[in-house]
């Protein structure tokens, strides 16, 4: 049986959850937007149990950075990694965007 981990939602990744709730209700409603951002926490969550499933941002594996795995949830891209017991979501991100900038931007190498 797998062990479980601990997952870590860093700060900006909170930021990011907290921004695309904004931006929803803002531009649709506010029902919705909880229902988004309880998936989205929900999936990070989720982390907590075979956190290796994601798979590698191609984009990252590209520029030779390997320590990054994402999941998904619509167009959301959950950027993590994964360190012994630990698990850090160090971003969400929306898929539709520059995702060759945004991560080169957002996650330490």
């Amino acid at each position: 049986m797998p062990k479980q981990r601990t997952v870590f939602i860093s700060e900006s990744a909170a930021r990011d959850i907290e921004q695309i709730g904004l931006y929803i209700a803002e531009h649709g409603d506010a029902a919705t937007a909880l229902r988004i951002i309880e998936a989205l926490e929900k999936r990070c969550n989720s982390l907590d149990q075979l956190a290796e499933r994601g798979n590698r941002p191609k984009e990252l594996i590209a520029v030779g950075i390997t320590k990054y795995r994402e999941l998904h949830y619509k167009s959301y891209r959950i950027v993590y990694d994964v360190a012994g017991l630990r698990v850090t979501v160090h971003a969400i991100l929306d898929g539709r965007r520059d995702m060759n900038t945004l991560l080169r931007q957002r996650l330490p190498r």
